[in-house]
């Protein structure tokens, strides 16, 4: 019985390797993918939105340390703030931020779609098995 399945299995592999790469292709090809790509270069290009996005990480990080010790000032959070909304009023991070936004609503919508054909959540089987993640 053991054999018939690994032979079941083995026929199946090719044929799951290729429904794998059409689906990594046509999601490259995608329109929201196609967008997020060119507008990921395009943020990768701007001095100022790539400093001010890493400005704002840098600051999101502090409060949440700060926060783990119990330290994080009105002032902390003031700034987190009006960086966050120096940031979705950037232009190009505007542009970025809602490629990337496109791009997952697509993602999740091709999983429930696929999920639905499966009868089981696709995505689910790319987290992780087990750990703090």
């Amino acid at each position: 019985m053991q054999q018939i399945n690994e032979v079941g299995e083995a026929r199946a592999e090719p044929r799951i390797l290729a429904a794998s790469r059409t689906l990594g292709r046509a999601i490259g090809q995608s329109e929201q993918f196609q967008r997020y790509e060119k507008m990921t270069e395009r943020m990768m290009a701007d001095q100022e939105a790539r400093r001010l996005l890493s400005e704002f990480q840098e600051a999101q990080q502090t409060v949440q340390m700060a926060q783990g010790w119990g330290g994080a000032s009105d002032e902390d959070f003031k700034r987190v703030e009006q960086l966050r909304e120096q940031l979705f009023s950037h232009p190009t991070l505007k542009d970025y931020f809602q490629a990337q936004d496109d791009l997952v609503s697509m993602l999740k919508e091709l999983n429930v779609f696929i999920s639905e054909k499966l009868g089981f959540d696709f995505a689910g089987l790319t987290k992780p098995a087990g750990g703090c993640c």
